[in-house]
């Protein structure tokens, strides 16, 4: 090339770059005028839907505290919440005056949409009225004296969060009717600029098509072989390779010297081999030369070896390179380095794993809904504590598993997960109700959060079965109960066995005095047939209470068992049906009273069955190390005592509180029985439960610690 074309060449460039750099500043200036005129409308957009969706929380607040303030108690406490209220109240009335007047700090904003006015003064709501009537009920309940005080659900109405809602919704409008407004406007100036900017770009690039044309075309093609080479090979962020049609390495890019660790100079006239590991076979390799050799384009991973030894993963695409005959001249290779991305992939592979072990090993219901309650997934945990498959649950709605989920107030957390697109909250340990598939109602502690993907929110939740928590925790309270009540009867019983034997006394000196049999004698041995049997029922009473008396043996219990259930039974026609382990563990215990907890359960499953029948005596040894135990045991080791009868059963209504004193489903019962079961059970920090279903026959099991020490031979 000559001088001459040289200088040619490079004033025309530096002609062309002058001209193209004040193009491209006019056009800058040009935008940034777009830019500032465009930032005034969303400025003004901006300010006014923020005052709008904090108007919102304002009242939520307000709401919130005038609840605090009813239900506070005199002194520092209410004084706060005055002061927290009456600020939200001001902070309010500033945000609606500002959306009513359209001006904010003294400065004016775009005129108020006409919608936004409607819903303000003409629309039946009267929003502005009701925010005014709503701040000046808030302002009264801050100013009420101490003396004006518990406040009444009357004048609490205003802040029901139905009424805070009704205002929520119409702040939500009045939010999309300035949106609606201010796009509008922003979009027409917008065009309105955006089209005179694009006339005067379009004028000068047609002046700069006239000038630079002649150049264009001579620069053409030496611009296109400068892109290629410079900018596609150069300076690519992928590894390129050009190879003869033997193989030999014509050409590397920099990308593959800094990757790999070899210079240009020490690969090219050698074959890629020198890159490979040996972890693809040579099979692979052989797949690969017969693709590209045959014209086709090979894509795949390699793993290969750079110059320190270190391994490397890359996707190629290799093609080979044709003349205008079609005969191939050259092979190219553009490589890609994944080894990051096969890192991550593999972690999180490993990561997938382990949280896929954790939640199917987990105890816990582990799931997830989308927005309309669909389950989309659940581990399997949820059979065992639903009793569903895992394909019977998913698809459905999680009412299938928690019927009364939904079926709160609207303020519940439940009701804003599927209905407030704006708030985001989550639920921690809120106790609410299931329903296994049998129909039998569970106690959950549940937990929910929220994420998004994809534009769409889902909620991932732990389900946490605590009906045996929850029982426990009613068999504590119904023991407290019993104990209290235990002492009162102590006491009673005490005072009324004085009076019977102070009665009984009389009546045997009246039947000294009056003449053998006469009616008299007959009317006077009723009466101490009776006070026999109060002073039963008061021993009875006496037996279960803290007074008392007890006196406890080390004993094996094989021996008691049997005999107190075949004397119960003797002369019926139940037969009875051992089942005891044969090394039953020794309990320390009063075998009198354990005698009387045996006898009552026989005595009930006896007339249970008044056709007769077999009666399961079963007893073995349990350990709940690890385990929750059941009721109040605390324990590792006990003694299981099953009596199951194949009777009647128990009414369901009465079955909660059978173990109550004076519950009974007999006729002539005094309702005692069991409850003095309970009570002797309970004095020996043992426990007793009760399984039923009608017409098909009772099971009561009560327990009783074990001791390790052998229990005496007499014994």
């Amino acid at each position: 090339m000559s001088a001459l074309s040289k200088f040619a060449r490079a004033a025309t460039q530096q002609l062309t770059f002058r001209y193209l750099f004040a193009l491209g500043i006019i056009a800058l200036g040009l935008g940034s005028i777009l830019l500032q005129s465009y930032s005034v409308y969303q400025k003004h957009y901006v300010i006014r839907v923020n005052l709008a969706v904090r108007q919102g929380m304002l009242s939520q607040r307000i709401g919130l505290l005038a609840h605090h303030l009813a239900g506070s108690s005199p002194g520092n406490e209410r004084r706060r919440m005055r002061r927290e209220l009456l600020s939200a109240i001001d902070a309010m009335r500033l945000g609606h005056e500002a959306l009513v007047t359209g001006e904010i700090d003294g400065e004016p904003l775009a005129s108020t949409p006409s919608t936004v006015e409607d819903l303000y003064f003409r629309s039946p709501a009267y929003l502005d009225e009701r925010v005014r009537t709503f701040l000046e009920q808030a302002g009264k309940l801050a100013r009420l004296s101490d003396a004006q005080f518990p406040v009444s659900d009357s004048e609490l109405s205003a802040f029901h969060p139905f009424a805070i809602a009704t205002i929520l919704n119409d702040l939500d409008a009045v939010t999309r009717e300035f949106e609606i407004a201010d796009e509008g406007s922003g979009r027409s100036h917008v065009i309105s600029e955006g089209l005179k900017i694009v006339g005067i770009l379009l004028v000068l690039v047609f002046i700069a098509l006239v000038i630079l044309r002649p150049m264009v075309r001579r620069l053409q093609i030496e611009v296109i072989e400068h892109k290629k080479l410079s900018a596609a090979v150069e300076q690519s962020p992928v590894s390129v390779i050009i190879t003869d049609t033997a193989g030999r390495i014509e050409y590397v890019n920099p990308k593959f010297t800094r990757l790999t660790g070899y210079s240009a100079e020490e690969v090219v006239g050698k074959n890629p081999r020198v890159l490979h590991s040996g972890v693809q076979s040579e099979e692979f390799y052989r797949q690969l030369w017969d693709t590209i050799t045959a014209g086709k384009v090979w894509r795949g991973e390699f793993c290969n070896k750079k110059k320190n030894g270190e391994l490397y993963w890359e996707s190629a695409s290799i093609s080979s390179v044709k003349d205008p005959e079609g005969g191939i001249t050259h092979y190219l290779a553009v490589k890609e380095d994944i080894t990051e991305r096969k890192r991550a992939e593999e972690a999180l592979r490993k990561s997938e794993a382990k949280y896929r072990l954790i939640t199917e090993t987990a105890s816990d219901v582990i799931i997830t809904i989308n927005e309309e309650s669909e389950i989309l997934f659940v581990n399997r945990a949820a059979e065992n504590i639903f009793g569903y498959t895992i394909e019977e649950m998913l698809g459905q709605s999680l009412t299938m598993l928690m019927p009364n989920l939904l079926n709160r107030r609207p303020e519940s957390a439940g009701k804003q997960y599927l209905s407030n697109g704006r708030k985001r909250s989550a639920w921690a340990a809120v106790e609410r109700s299931g329903l296994h598939k049998s129909g039998k109602e569970l106690f959950l502690e549940v937990s929910f959060n929220e994420f998004e993907e994809d534009g769409r929110r889902y909620f991932t939740g732990i389900l946490r079965d605590i009906s045996q928590q929850k029982t426990a925790e009613a068999e504590i309270l119904r023991t407290q109960k019993l104990e209290s009540l235990g002492i009162l009867a102590c006491g009673l019983a005490h005072d009324f066995n004085n009076f019977l034997t102070i009665i009984l006394m009389n009546i045997s000196s009246a039947r000294l005095t009056a003449k053998k049999n006469s009616k008299i004698q007959e009317v006077l041995k009723a009466a101490e047939r009776a006070i026999d049997r109060a002073k039963a029922i008061t021993r009875q009473l006496s037996t279960f209470t803290r007074g008392g008396k007890t006196r406890k043996d080390t004993v094996y219990l094989t021996p008691l068992l049997k005999e107190s259930v075949k004397f119960a039974l003797h002369g019926t026609r139940v037969l009875p049906e051992f089942h005891i382990e044969d090394d039953l563990s020794p309990v320390h215990i009063d075998s009198g009273q354990i005698n009387q907890v045996i006898n009552n359960l026989v005595i009930n499953a006896m007339q249970a069955m008044p056709q007769g029948g077999r009666l399961m005596i079963s007893a073995s040894n349990v350990t709940f190390k690890g385990k929750v135990p059941p009721g109040p045991l605390k324990t590792e080791k006990y003694v299981e005592v099953d009596v199951q009868d194949a009777g009647v059963g128990i009414l369901p209504e009465i079955i909660g509180k059978i173990f109550d004193p004076y519950v009974t489903s007999k006729k002539e019962g005094t309702g005692l029985g069991l409850f003095s079961c309970f009570s002797i059970l309970n004095q020996h920090q043992g426990w007793i439960k009760v399984k039923s279903e009608l017409g098909q026959g009772s099971t009561f099991t009560f327990y009783l610690p074990a001791i390790s020490e052998p229990a005496p031979a007499e014994s």
